[in-house]
């Protein structure tokens, strides 16, 4: 929920736990000036890891600040919902 145990101290050891977990739910928010071309909504492969998705909205006006606050980038995709790719793995 957005915050990491303060006695993480090897955090590729964390995230590879975290990753390959079936019990934790890991979802990823990317704005970006330009959208992959080659990808569309669906699952993906990525071996070990278990329960997740990857949100790609790509950004209206290419020439604007990307949002930097998570709650800017969350309403972002909120608001952009349609024109955004969901990657489940």
């Amino acid at each position: 929920s957005d915050v990491l145990p303060v006695t993480v101290t090897d955090m590729d050891q964390f995230m590879e736990t975290v990753l390959e977990s079936e019990d934790v739910f890991v979802r990823t928010f990317i704005i970006c000036r330009n959208m992959p071309s080659d990808y569309t909504s669906g699952d993906i492969e990525l071996p070990g890891w278990t329960n997740g998705q990857i949100s790609i909205c790509g950004l209206n006006d290419p020439s604007k600040e990307l949002p930097t606050d998570k709650y800017d980038i969350l309403n972002y995709w909120s608001e952009n919902k349609e024109s955004a790719i969901d990657l489940k793995y």
